[in-house]
Order: structure tokens, then C-alpha cells, then sequence
């Protein structure tokens, strides 16, 4: 009963699935894309777009401002990819609704030219070096005939079937007749007009021309057949001649016609840098909107314009939401700071102010925040990129040079923990910083071996806060 319902159920969903309409051939296809380039701690808070999945992280290098100057550092960035369907033609179908190319008996462009075919195609039949005509059903030499359009009638009193299609016969014009049309034959003296002598000798008689019919009356008068003009042609004869004009919302040579497509010219009249036309079928389109924009005035003929995509919780308040294109939200950063993509971080001081104010060790931060201010403010406002410990304390440090004990703080350069497990590192002022066997402690030494002080690292300008330990000065 179980393997009934999951073979109903899965029968069910395939019926749901959409079937491309006639002349789609649509592929899946990967689409790839990567997150701005940011330092390796805050990319792990970095999303892909909507829509996408992170694929992998790559190193990448970014520039931040330091001081006035451009400073290249080295970077992480997400590296994300979603599946879609892309619409596409089939082979031989063009446009965007996907039409068959121009045929003659069948075949696409009489099997001797190339069709512009594709989505941005426009249907036309570029023919091979002989050959004419809009489905390239025509020679170009109108005395040549045969499938390579390679042979040249010798009709010397006559009109020769010519064409890839035709066999180099002469349709002799009276009283002439033979193979070429050399011979007076008085069988065919009093032939009525538009018609030929076919036939020799005492078997030649007159006959209508193609494209022409005996009347009651003997005469040979003109008609139109569906071989002379296109379904979506007007025929009318007159004399001796038959005319294939296209219908308006057709164009072509009247023996094949293809739709008119607006888009093809200025944009089909919709406005060029808001809107597309979209092809709605013969001689028919309709302006829409690009994606992300909404129309002014009521309708996509008058323009368009982008419609925000950014709301109260798109972006951190660190960071200023802005429209792209593609309508998309983009939180942007001020010059100097960097982001993960929803949030921004500024240089070092900053960011040690702003966990002072709403970090999760905000209450231990408070002298700390007074001593990096007394100690060098400027040196992390315009200096860098440094990697900075920040002591977790309730009470100030009292009787210490300010600036000594800040500088022994600092690493120089960017680093992340794994980055400095393991090993000893000069710190900015001079002192040893040496991680512990547990690797949630790290010590910093001075050249007398006295533990300075605990720790919160910020990584290089500012990106995130974690405990490391809780250590008290001898």
C-alpha cells in the first residue's frame, strides 16, 4: 500500500511539472556567483544570494583603508551556485517565442543555407554562395537549375524550369519545339497565349503553361496554387503573371513568409533603458519592465523604475541598503570598513567601542575601552592591520603606562585562532604571546615570563569577539 502511494505521488508530481512550449529545447544550467571579498573571520557570517548555496570558500584579496593609504589584504569569499532552467530554441526556431526558421518542402532553409536561429535569431536565411531566395529556394543565375543550382538551361525559344528543384526542361513558346526550342513545328502555330508546344514531330500539341488552366472555353487563364505563394500570403494574377504578397503581419518574399517581429527595431518602440519588448506573435508586442522595476505612469510604455528592495531588517544598521539592477539589495559599507555582506566593521577602535555598547562582554568592556582610548586610540583609529586582545576587566589598571600595555596587545597583521595555535608570536609591543596546551587559553609573556593580562580577541580590523581567558597581572 506504501509503494502505491509514493508511485501516486510521484506520478502526480510529474504531471505537475511544466512542459516547454513547441520549438523549446530549455537546459539546465548552473549559475555561479561569489560574495564580496572580506576578511576570513567575517565571511563566515556571509550569505550567498537568495537562492543560492555556498559551493565553497575562496582566498581572495581585498583593499581596505588604513590611515589614508590602500592597504591589500588577504581575504575569503564564499563561492555560491544555484540550478535553473534556462530557456532555449530548439535547433532551426527562433525568437522569442521560439518559430520554425523559413522551410522549403520541408526543409530548413532548402537544406542550402544557415538560419539565424536562437532566442536573439531573427529567422533569416543566410544561403550558400548560388542560391536565393527567402528559404534559399530560389538560384541565383535564373537559367541555373539543379540540386546545386550547378546547371544552365540552353532553351534557345523557350522558358526553361529552372530552380534547385527543376529538371532543365524547356517549356517551348510556339510554334518552337525540341529539346531546346530550335524546331517550328506547324502543330503548335495557333496556340493560345500562356501556353507552351510540348512534345515532337506529330505528337507536339499546345498546352497551358504551369500556373495556368484550360477554360471551357480553350484559353489558358491564371491560378493561384498553394506551390506558388506561402499559407500566410495573398495570391492574385493578373495577365500573364501570378503575385505572392505577405500578409501585414508577415514579411517575405510572398513564396515563404515569416512573422514581423517589432522587437527587432528600437526596441518595438518600449523605452531603452527600463524596459524589453517581448515578441507576442505576428506583427504583435508589449513593452514589459526589467526585472526589479515597476512601471510608471501605470503602464511599462511609459518607463519604468526601480522598486526598493530594501526593508528594516535587509541590512545591519551598520550598513546602508541600496537598490542594485537587478533589483536586488546591496548593504554598502563606508569607505574604511569592511562587511560580511549584511553588516559593516570599521577600524579596531571602533569596533572595540561598539562591543563596549552591545557586545555579549559589554559589562567587562568598559575599562578596557578607557585604556585603549588613553593608550593608542590613534595608532588602532589610523595604523593597522593589527590583531588585538582585549582584557576583560571590572576595575582600571592602575600605576601602568597606558600605551605599553595596549601595544602588548596587539599582534600585527590579520589572524584567526587556528592561525596561532601552536605557536609563539611577537606581540606589537615587544612581548611573547604563547598559546596553551588548552586551546581556549592563551598567555602573553613579557622577557620577565609575568602574564599581562586576559583576553577577548578582535580579529585584524575589528570583525569578532571571543573569550579567551580571564588572567590578572602580578
Amino acid at each position: 500500500m506504501l509503494l502505491l502511494l509514493l508511485l501516486l505521488l510521484r506520478l502526480h508530481t510529474s504531471l505537475q511539472q511544466p512542459t516547454p512550449p513547441p520549438g523549446r529545447c530549455d537546459i539546465s544550467q548552473r549559475l555561479d556567483t561569489h560574495t564580496s571579498c572580506t576578511s576570513c573571520a567575517a565571511v563566515t557570517t556571509a550569505s550567498c544570494p537568495h537562492g543560492f548555496g555556498i559551493v565553497g570558500t575562496l582566498n581572495c584579496s581585498y583593499v581596505v583603508q588604513i590611515g589614508g593609504s590602500s592597504v591589500p589584504l588577504d581575504g575569503c569569499q564564499h563561492h555560491c551556485a544555484k540550478g535553473v532552467m534556462q530557456p532555449q530554441c530548439c535547433p532551426e526556431h527562433w525568437g522569442t517565442l521560439c518559430l520554425p526558421c523559413p522551410s522549403w518542402s520541408g526543409k530548413t532553409c532548402n537544406f542550402h543555407g544557415l538560419c539565424q536561429d536562437g532566442d536573439l535569431g531573427n529567422g533569416t536565411c543566410v544561403c550558400e554562395d548560388g542560391f536565393s531566395g527567402f528559404a534559399c529556394q530560389e538560384c541565383k543565375n535564373p537559367n541555373a537549375y539543379g540540386e546545386k543550382c550547378d546547371k544552365e538551361c540552353g532553351c534557345v525559344h523557350g522558358v526553361c524550369m529552372a530552380g534547385p528543384d527543376g529538371d532543365g526542361q524547356c517549356l517551348c513558346q510556339p510554334p518552337y519545339t525540341g529539346k531546346i526550342c530550335d524546331q517550328v513545328n506547324s502543330r503548335c502555330s495557333n496556340c493560345n497565349p500562356y501556353s507552351f508546344c510540348s512534345g515532337e514531330g506529330d505528337t507536339a500539341s499546345c498546352e497551358c503553361l504551369p500556373g495556368y488552366r484550360k477554360t471551357p472555353q480553350g484559353k489558358c487563364a491564371t491560378i493561384c496554387s498553394a506551390r506558388d505563394c506561402d499559407v500566410n500570403a495573398e495570391c492574385s494574377s493578373q495577365g500573364s503573371r501570378v503575385s505572392c504578397v505577405c500578409k501585414p503581419e508577415y514579411q517575405g518574399d510572398g513564396r515563404i513568409c515569416v512573422p514581423r517581429n517589432p522587437c527587432l527595431e528600437n526596441n518595438g518602440g518600449c523605452p531603452m533603458n527600463s524596459t524589453v519588448c517581448v515578441f507576442r506573435g505576428p506583427n504583435k508586442s508589449s513593452c514589459e519592465c526589467m526585472f526589479g522595476m515597476s512601471p510608471v505612469g501605470g503602464s511599462p510604455e511609459f518607463g519604468c523604475e526601480l522598486v526598493s528592495a530594501c526593508s528594516a531588517d535587509t541590512c545591519d544598521p551598520t550598513a546602508v541598503c541600496q537598490t542594485e539592477l537587478d533589483g536586488q539589495p546591496r548593504c554598502v559599507c563606508e569607505a574604511g570598513q569592511i562587511g560580511d555582506g549584511r553588516r559593516c566593521f570599521g577600524n579596531l577602535m571602533e569596533r572595540l567601542i561598539e562591543l563596549g555598547r552591545s557586545g555579549r562582554q559589554r559589562e567587562n568592556l568598559t575599562e578596557a575601552v578607557s585604556l585603549f582610548e588613553k593608550g593608542c586610540f590613534l595608532l588602532l583609529s589610523h595604523n593597522g592591520p593589527f590583531t588585538a586582545f582585549i582584557p576583560l576587566m571590572r576595575t582600571p589598571l592602575t600605576g601602568v603606562n597606558e600605551e605599553e600595555v595596549c601595544k602588548n596587545h596587539l599582534i600585527l597583521g590579520q589572524h584567526l585562532y587556528k592561525d596561532l595555535e601552536g605557536r609563539d608570536v611577537n606581540l606589537y609591543g615587544g612581548a611573547r604571546f604563547r598559546s596553551k596546551d588548552n586551546k581556549q587559553h592563551y598567555v602573553a609573556f613579557t622577557e620577565q615570563q609575568r602574564p599581562l593580562q586576559a583576553h577577548v580577541e578582535i580579529n585584524s580590523v575589528g570583525l569578532r569577539a571571543v573569550t579567551v581567558s580571564s588572567h590578572s597581572p602580578n
